[in-house]
């Protein structure tokens, strides 16, 4: 039975009664449902719409209407509240990038003001997303092309910033290589430290490299990569200095272990003083 109440059925959070899968829908906490009838008892709209209405509150949200509430609920109603408050949402973090003279690459906008990075909604992709500066990690340029006379891809040499090494050195930036007639894409890919990657693409088709286009993609192409070793180089020295203040703190954490020592007569004052110098580094 125990079996059947964990996998085929489901306990309704408001009746307490054990559901079938097929009778019951899932709310926005993990392995929490309430049951078809409960749901229709309490919330008006189409099957689409109670099912929506419920993917999206949590159990005490759930409760919370319900006691809240002597009428049955609209769920589009509801629905449209939540799209009105989702869309203010955006629009006031769209409304503090426009005010901050952001730079503009693509659907991306960077604000060098409250250093932060736009993902901004498309026609055919309506998320969107904030990235803090700090929390790049690194960049890879990308830039491929070919000459007049040779019309397979040349990629090239040219290599992105990143944090690296215990001082968090600071590796790339654009360097030269091999010039081409042709740039058939140019951009750069963006590393954060959740693991996400963003590419920015400036050409993604064939382009005189002399052409205006071109011209117009290589300031942008220069401009962003400017901004990210700056910034990459910052998010390195706060990490060295952080490193440098946790360094701090275990030198005087062991000085103290070794005075409680001297103090409880385990060690010579000669031994204390030997061991501070050589954590202090004298």
């Amino acid at each position: 039975m125990g079996f059947f109440k964990g996998k085929a059925f489901g306990k309704c959070i408001v009746c307490k009664k054990f559901t079938p899968i097929l009778f019951r829908n899932e709310i926005a906490e993990p392995d929490k449902y309430i049951c078809n009838d409960c749901l229709a008892n309490h919330v008006e709209g189409s099957k689409e719409d109670l099912e929506t209405w419920a993917s999206t509150k949590t159990e005490a949200e759930i409760l919370r209407a319900f006691n809240d509430s002597d009428q049955k609920i609209d769920a589009r109603s509801s629905q449209t509240k939540q799209l009105q408050r989702q869309q203010k949402e955006y629009l006031d973090v769209k409304s503090t990038f426009m005010s901050s003279n952001s730079v503009k690459f693509g659907r991306y906008y960077f604000d060098p003001v409250n250093k932060q990075i736009l993902m901004d909604t498309t026609l055919l992709d309506r998320r969107y997303k904030v990235f803090p500066f700090t929390s790049i990690i690194s960049y890879q340029p990308i830039q491929e092309g070919h000459n007049e006379h040779k019309h397979h891809g040349v990629t090239r040499a040219i290599v992105g910033g990143t944090i690296a090494g215990g001082a968090g050195a600071i590796i790339g930036a654009v360097t030269g290589g091999k010039d081409f007639d042709y740039i058939d894409r140019l951009g750069v890919s963006i590393n954060f430290k959740d693991g996400m990657t963003i590419q920015l693409m400036m050409i993604n088709s064939q382009e005189k490299k002399n052409g205006i286009v071109a011209k117009t993609a290589y300031k942008n192409f220069y401009n962003i990569c400017g901004i990210l070793d700056s910034q990459i180089n910052h998010n390195s020295v706060s990490m060295s200095d952080n490193n440098r203040e946790s360094k701090n703190i275990d030198i005087a954490d062991e000085i103290y272990k070794f005075k409680k020592l001297l103090d409880d007569g385990a060690i010579t004052r000669d031994e204390f003083e030997a061991k501070k110098k050589q954590l202090l580094g004298f």
